[in-house]
């Protein structure tokens, strides 16, 4: 009865760890789409929300909000941006 809880608890802290295996490490290297959070962009011109990675929160690449004719909503980096596919979009 013992060893039940212990190979319970093994493989509780087995999942997490395995829970980022789709990454390959790092942070992401494109813009990110966060569809729940759409309905946060009130102007029709820019209501798609996408995160976009920067290391120090300042200059983006290779993707970059300006060029992508977006606006910053929030101070956590969720920009507004016109509903315009790119290839590279996650």
């Amino acid at each position: 009865m013992t060893l039940r809880p212990f190979a319970l608890v093994v493989v509780l802290c087995a999942v997490p760890s395995g829970a980022g295996c789709g990454r390959t490490g790092g942070a992401p290297l494109h813009r990110e789409h966060d569809p729940g959070r759409d309905r946060e962009c009130k102007d029709p011109t820019r209501p798609r929300a996408f995160f976009y990675p920067a290391e120090n929160r300042t200059d983006y690449q290779p993707d970059h909000p300006d060029r992508d004719g977006c606006e910053l909503l929030v101070a956590d980096h969720l920009f507004c941006c016109p509903d315009v596919k790119r290839a590279t979009d996650r």
